[in-house]
């Protein structure tokens, strides 16, 4: 079964949080790279556990939203809504 879901904005600002942290990596040297790599898996533990936590809370396929999530992070102009992203993702 699948249902029209609103990806909550805050889902989103968290992917591209731990995007940016990983972006940040680029040129660092080794001191500076390790330390940036701790922030960038955290941003990115982060966003997983809002997304599992969100899946869990409105019965969705965990999978489905981490990827429309990633999607909207990546193509932002293709928001569905004014409000946001929303789309038809399957149940647990």
């Amino acid at each position: 079964m699948i249902r029209s879901v609103e990806v909550p904005a805050g889902l989103i600002k968290r992917q591209q949080a731990a995007d940016d942290a990983h972006a940040q990596l680029r040129g660092l040297d080794s001191d500076e790279h390790t330390a940036q790599w701790k922030r960038s898996r955290e941003a990115a533990a982060e966003s997983q556990a809002a997304v599992t936590e969100h899946a869990t809370d409105a019965g969705l396929n965990r999978a489905a939203l981490e990827a429309t999530v990633k999607e909207a992070v990546q193509h932002p102009e293709w928001a569905s809504t004014a409000h946001g992203w929303c789309r038809w993702l399957p149940l647990r």
